[in-house]
């Protein structure tokens, strides 16, 4: 089962699924640990099915040597939904310049007691620019229910939430191997296919992912310059402050003022993760919403703690 609440070195703790307003003014959309993404998505009718696409390239993804990856998907329902959702098949879209599209339908690894799925992908063709592989996986509606979910994507291996599967990491989960749900040390980014113990089907599976790596991450900061900051109060005289922050290379972040004081701004995260955007500001309180768009298909959106600009 999906958690969203677990430590890592580079996602934030804590973290909880929808928009929110955080006093540390970090916007996400929830997951740590080895989830690299949560996209939320509805089944409309009981029983009815959905589709969500995302997409793998080689500027998000490192595929290990012999160009495979292994991706897991997990489905969870969304806090006050009654739907059960279930992930019914995967189907991978191969498409880029001077290719003709090609569709498969994945081989899907499965655990008994686990909504998760684990999709083998194997790397074709040359790795150029606009070359995607496409996952679309369809979810439907189990036992008739319906309603709003969240699809989390996860790399098994990453037993640390680096975005990496090294030889460190696979260390790591043998260590853990006899381990269950039920014991104090469990540790749930060990347990690749998500059955909620530890054994050596996990570090077979971990062990394929040896060499892959990835950029995309759940998490959105948002940080106010220290110089509009006065005795912790969010406030200033200035009519353009800086904000700074971390998001998904290649990403499109923008804020936008809720009441329309001030036009909205946007940027474009760099190559390293980061990116830095002038904000102005209307006399009075300023809230922005926040909301950031990546090229593997997940969007996060939150507001921000006010601004005050004094005059």
């Amino acid at each position: 089962m999906m958690r969203s609440n677990s430590q890592s070195r580079r996602r934030a703790s804590q973290a909880r699924p929808g928009a929110e307003i955080l006093e540390k003014r970090e916007v996400l959309t929830g997951g740590a640990g080895n989830t690299i993404a949560l996209v939320p998505k509805a089944i409309a009718a009981p029983g009815g099915t959905t589709t969500v696409d995302v997409k793998v390239d080689p500027t998000l993804f490192k595929f290990n040597k012999q160009g495979k990856l292994l991706l897991g998907i997990d489905v969870a329902p969304q806090s006050g939904s009654t739907v059960t959702p279930k992930i019914k098949s995967v189907t991978l879209i191969e498409s880029g310049p001077g290719i003709r599209a090609t569709t498969a339908r994945a081989q899907l690894t499965r655990a008994p007691g686990s909504k998760a799925v684990l999709v083998p992908i194997q790397w074709h063709g040359a790795k150029t620019t606009g070359h995607v592989i496409t996952v679309r996986a369809t979810v439907a509606g189990d036992k008739a229910t319906a309603g709003n979910f969240l699809v989390g994507y996860y790399l098994p291996g990453d037993i640390n939430g680096t975005g990496v599967v090294n030889q460190a990491a696979i260390k790591a989960i043998k260590k853990q191997n006899g381990m269950t749900a039920n014991n104090t040390n469990y540790q749930f980014d060990a347990d690749a296919n998500r059955d909620g113990k530890v054994d050596s089907t996990d570090i077979s599976l971990a062990q394929q992912n040896l060499g892959t790596a990835t950029v995309v991450s759940p998490v959105v900061t948002a940080n106010l310059e220290p110089a509009a900051i006065t005795n912790g109060q969010r406030s200033t005289d200035k009519a353009t402050v800086a904000f700074t922050g971390i998001a998904t290379p290649g990403a499109s972040i923008s804020y936008t003022e809720v009441s329309n004081k001030v036009p909205p701004v946007a940027t474009t995260v760099d190559n390293t993760g980061a990116y830095s955007l002038q904000v102005p500001l209307g006399v009075g309180v300023n809230t922005f919403q926040v909301t950031t768009n990546d090229a593997f298909g997940q969007s996060i959106s939150g507001q921000l703690t006010p601004v005050n600009r004094t005059a």
